[in-house]
């Protein structure tokens, strides 16, 4: 007979490049928010928090937002606590707007 324990997840901020707009953060929201066993906490342009229960639910993550069309990497990791809010913004006048038609 075998006995499972839940552990606390690990919440993770990944920095993520190339994002400028309300569509790269609904790109890479979708994209998170695929990854089984992994929690959303926020999306912003530039950064994600993520709750994961293990390296594998992590490595998921990742790779599902270089899928996207992002480069990314952890930059912090923390026990899970609290809540976190979502946001976005656009910049227009960026040019890497153009290439993920965002922004217009």
């Amino acid at each position: 007979m075998s006995a499972t324990t839940q552990s606390q997840p690990t919440r993770y901020t990944l920095a993520i490049d190339d994002m400028s707009c309300g569509h790269c953060v609904r790109a890479v929201s979708g994209a998170l928010g695929r990854v089984p066993g992994v929690t959303v906490r926020s999306v912003a342009v530039g950064n994600a928090e993520i709750e994961a229960p293990d390296g594998l639910s992590v490595a998921a993550a990742l790779a599902a937002v270089e899928e996207a069309g992002y480069p990314v990497r952890i930059r912090e990791t923390s026990p899970s606590n609290g809540t976190a809010t979502q946001s976005a913004c656009c910049d227009s006048g960026n040019p890497g707007n153009a290439r993920r038609g965002c922004c217009g």
